[in-house]
């Protein structure tokens, strides 16, 4: 059975796998701090421990590779307008 987190450690979400610390825990319910200041509360299987240092390392170079997303791709509830050519001449 995994151990429950305690105040003070940090901890992985799984669904964005961000680490968050955590501030309070009361029964299944954890409150987090996440890295931009936000707290939001868990549930302990929404968490897990962090890996081993070698496997953080190691995903650290892969992140690294990977590269940044681009800020400036449209998004799904994006717009996208055609473009529309005019011949000259026309009105």
């Amino acid at each position: 059975m995994p151990q429950t987190p305690q105040r003070g450690d940090i901890v992985l979400e799984r669904l964005t796998g961000k680490r968050v610390i955590v501030i309070k825990v009361a029964g299944d319910e954890i409150m987090c701090r996440f890295d931009d200041g936000r707290k939001e509360e868990r549930f302990a299987f929404e968490l897990e421990s962090p890996a081993s240092v070698l496997s953080t390392f190691l995903q650290l170079l892969a992140n690294l590779f990977r590269g940044r997303p681009r800020e400036d791709t449209a998004g799904m509830n994006d717009r996208v307008r055609p473009l529309v050519l005019r011949q000259p001449g026309a009105l």
